[in-house]
């Protein structure tokens, strides 16, 4: 690069230092060491239990959504993304008032339908339909 066209970079630099900035930077929150550790974290939702499915196409993990953790298939050839279960859709059944089955610490079944989560008792999850089995009883 020679030194006419750095003087000319460094001109435009300096005249994009002075421009007016964005309406919307007038509303930015003031960074706080209580907003540091809030939620939504700043680096926002990061997904969790990374695992590739069965097929060998998709890699799937869990992402925060509401009050539970959606399990979520990324085609690794497309880049797209898709719920396969939401949190609030897998229940634990046999519950007087049922309450959402936390899917961390998921394994797929070999063929890659159905997923077994271990919650004191062992449960067996459909991908298609977010139906649960209870394979254990402990209580």
């Amino acid at each position: 690069m020679s030194w006419r066209s750095r003087g000319r970079t460094l001109a435009l630099l300096c005249s994009l230092a002075t421009l007016p900035l964005p309406a919307a930077a007038g509303a930015l929150e003031k960074l706080t060491t209580e907003r540091i550790a809030a939620d939504p974290p700043l680096a926002g939702v990061l997904p969790t239990d990374l695992r590739w499915h069965p097929d060998g196409k998709r890699l799937t993990y869990l992402r925060k959504s509401g009050g539970g953790f959606d399990l979520l298939a990324l085609d690794a050839a497309t880049g797209r993304e898709s719920v396969l279960l939401a949190s609030s859709a897998v229940t634990i059944p046999g519950e007087a008032s049922p309450s959402p089955l936390p899917l961390t610490g998921y394994a797929w079944s070999p063929t890659g339908d159905r997923l077994l989560v271990a919650r004191g008792d062992l449960y067996l999850i459909e991908e298609r339909t977010g139906a649960v089995r209870a394979l254990t009883r402990t209580s």
